[in-house]
């Protein structure tokens, strides 16, 4: 009872002490946010948090906010934070606005003495902190519910090279590539010289939600974190961003919590929904397209060869280039044709590439394909071979047409109508790392990386600090022993071994150690981009699903059943069941013809529509800052027991790997 009355006392003088002091109160309706609040009463997030500490982690329907009726400080929707800054000897007013990534007249906006005082040693100043990467902003519309943009503006800054600084390092610090940094500096490309001054573009995203006063708490659902739930996976799972994810439920900020119960527009999930899946069901754009393939499909070697000769079908049989080519088109041609069943129709040219290993007789078949003619807005799949792709891409720079790369490139290449169809390795690091660090609650990591490896083991380490490093004997050619491993694996938790190298001989050997220690250990295998060392017949496939191995992967390799319509309808069309190539060249040429089906332009098409799933590969494009786009949506996929490799995000689908040792041809019936 006394508890309680002191509690009630405390309440009244405070209550009293805020009417005197310009104080009110709030309460929290239905499907209001800090964003909308800040926006309502003009009140940065930084004087909320100050007067009402438990609202850093999220407002909920009837929590009672005490706000200032007059601000302290300048409203700037940004603020999050005034730190505390020392003036120390020779100190200038600049210099400190210039440490903090501020100007000078934003600084003594939040220090009003120093419009009258002269900036002098001791002198303590408030250092305004403010959150740009997500600029969230809230208007009251008429009769508008719920509604959600995304918008993105570029902003450009100048970076002084310093002594011994690199392209590398510079392009990391401000997380660009090497060949965006270059594309808006182009006099660096020979090298850096101390002392210049270079372009940096910076690209901000903005989401804005509009709503009316009265929300409608129907427009949106609810959903409860599960164990081991990220932000990758809730963005996966709700279908929005994790800037939308922050938006409407600001308590994110302090990070993800099992059970916390996070608000999400219905409508999103549902167009994130239509996106995904219903792009048949929302053609418009009826326009016949124009499309070309440029393929090495090297006729000049066959007509050269008697088809009555024994060598014609060697030569054929032989040329793994000229396979490939052949196997994607066929894909890509049963795409038109089930395009054309709803409709869409392509005026379809095919040009032989020829791929000559000559370079001169190459460079001009080049030169031959980049000065034919082009239709506005024409649709280049190709080329095929990685060496001809930049000189190809170059050439057609000035004619308005969209280039897709059908395959991986090995060398980065950006350009306004550039589509990089396939994941790179850098896309797929990024977004394997970010499902570790999901992971890695409870688990001992354990790093094993090369001289091969040196800046994924860089980047690793940062992001796992408290893991476990082996590194490989150089007494040994690079290799590892069983003793390596001692007090390193734990017994009483899940030891996540991340194994980065080229080198088939240490994942052989790091493969067979750990399958003796399996008894003792729980162990999982894990790299962080596709390798085809790790396919290679000297990995026994008994080794991986032991071992639980994760990896990305750009497609994922469907189980078709006997009765499938596009199995059936192919090997009738072509005597023989689709490969990967002809999957690709199929799933490849269907989504992009239907995004420009979608929409009156390309562009559209790619920028506007979001993730599409086909047979078996998937397709997110996004912009480079340099111009362009680049598709980022990747499998992260895992062996399992029961020799089956299965999606670990997904896992509804899954495609049996058969061991080394078991041959079905000659299995007892």
């Amino acid at each position: 009872m006394k508890r309680i009355i002191i509690t009630l006392l405390l309440t009244f003088v405070f209550s009293v002490t805020t009417s005197a002091q310009g104080f009110f109160e709030h309460r929290v309706k239905a499907g209001e946010s800090i964003a909308s609040i800040v926006q309502k009463y003009e009140v940065s997030p930084y004087e909320i948090y100050q007067l009402n500490p438990d609202a850093k982690q999220g407002v909920t329907t009837g929590m009672v906010l005490v706000l200032l009726k007059n601000n302290n400080y300048p409203f700037d929707a940004r603020l999050v934070d005034l730190k505390k800054h020392k003036v120390t000897k020779n100190e200038k007013i600049e210099d400190v606005a210039k440490a903090n990534h501020i100007d000078v007249a934003t600084l003594k906006k939040y220090n009003p003495k120093l419009y009258a005082k002269p900036l002098r040693k001791g002198c303590k100043l408030k250092i305004p902190v403010f959150s740009d990467d997500v600029i969230v902003s809230l208007t009251s519309v008429p009769n508008v519910v719920a509604e959600q943009t995304v918008s993105i503006t570029t902003n450009t800054i100048s970076h002084k090279v310093q002594p011994k600084e690199t392209k590398y390092g510079i392009a990391k610090q401000y997380d660009l590539t090497i060949s965006e940094l270059e594309r808006f500096n182009p006099q660096i490309k020979e090298g850096l010289k101390d002392g210049q001054v270079l372009t940096i573009q910076k690209t901000i995203k903005t989401v804005v939600i509009k709503e009316n006063d009265a929300i409608v708490e129907d427009q949106y659902a609810y959903y409860t974190v599960k164990p081991r739930e990220g932000f990758y996976r809730l963005t996966k799972t709700l279908g929005i961003s994790k800037e939308e994810l922050l938006a409407l439920n600001p308590s994110l900020e302090a990070g993800v919590k099992e059970g916390m119960i996070l608000k999400y527009p219905k409508v999103k999930a549902e167009i994130s929904d239509k996106v995904r899946y219903n792009l048949l069901d929302s053609i418009t754009n009826y326009k016949t397209q124009n499309v070309t393939f440029l393929l090495p499909l090297r006729l000049h070697k066959i007509v050269a060869t008697d088809s009555a000769s024994p060598n014609f079908k060697k030569i054929i049989k032989k040329d793994k280039v000229m396979n490939i080519a052949l196997d994607y088109y066929t894909g890509a041609q049963m795409a038109i044709d089930s395009l054309k069943q709803l409709g869409v129709h392509a005026n379809v040219r095919v040009v032989d590439t020829q791929y000559d290993r000559n370079k001169k007789a190459n460079a001009k078949r080049i030169a031959q394909i980049v000065a034919s003619n082009y239709q506005e807005d024409e649709i280049v799949f190709g080329p095929i071979v990685p060496s001809n792709i930049i000189s190809v891409a170059k050439g057609l720079s000035d004619k308005k047409v969209s280039i897709f790369v059908p395959f991986a490139m090995k060398e980065a290449y950006v350009a306004d109508s550039f589509h990089e169809t396939s994941a790179s390795n850098s896309v797929q690091r990024e977004k394997m790392i970010a499902y570790l660090e999901e992971d890695v609650k409870d688990k001992q990591v354990i790093i094993i990386a090369d001289a091969t490896a040196l800046a994924v083991k860089n980047k690793l380490i940062a992001k796992f600090p408290q893991a476990k490093i082996i590194v490989p004997r150089e007494d040994k050619n690079g290799l590892l022993i069983p003793s390596d491993f001692n007090n390193i694996l734990q017994k009483d938790k899940e030891n996540l071994v991340i194994l980065e190298t080229k080198k088939v001989g240490l994942i052989a050997t790091v493969v067979s150690i750990l399958d003796t220690k399996l008894e003792g250990y729980k162990i999982k295998l894990v790299t962080t981009s596709s390798q085809k060392q790790f396919e290679n017949k000297g990995i026994a496939n008994r080794y991986k699903t032991k071992l639980n191995y994760h990896f990305p992967s750009v497609y994922k390799t469907k189980a078709f059943k006997d009765d499938d319509a596009f199995l059936t309808k192919y090997k009738q069309t072509y005597g023989k069941f689709p490969n990967r190539y002809a999957i690709r060249g199929f799933d490849l040429t269907f989504d992009t013809l239907l995004r420009q089906a979608n929409k009156e332009t390309m562009q559209e098409g790619v920028a506007n529509i979001g993730e599409t799933i086909y047979l078996e590969n998937k397709f997110d494009y996004k912009q480079n800052t340099a111009g362009g786009f680049a598709n980022t949506a990747i499998y992260i996929l895992h062996y399992t027991p029961d020799f089956k490799i299965e999606d670990v995000l997904l896992e509804k689908e899954s495609v049996l790997v058969v061991p080394e040792e078991v041959n079905p041809v000659f299995a007892p019936k």
